[in-house]
């Protein structure tokens, strides 16, 4: 892929591959990938970072208000 400008299927693909492997996240990615609307074009990469942004939050939110 040197010099090649990646497709939005490879960022998509390489996106959900580099979450962490923890119960949270692998069910979040299950439930994603059957929401996203493509998984091939620009629509569904930036539905993924939406849903992304959201979940970090909402994460991070659920941490603050309960820390171990």
């Amino acid at each position: 892929m040197c010099r090649q400008t990646p497709s939005y299927a490879h960022l998509i693909f390489h996106i959900l591959e580099a979450l962490p492997e923890t119960p949270e996240w692998t069910t979040w990615v299950m439930v994603t990938k059957a929401a996203l609307p493509e998984q091939n074009s620009l629509v569904g990469f930036k539905k993924l970072k939406e849903l992304l942004l959201a979940y970090e939050a909402e994460l991070h939110r659920k941490k603050c208000q309960f820390p171990d």
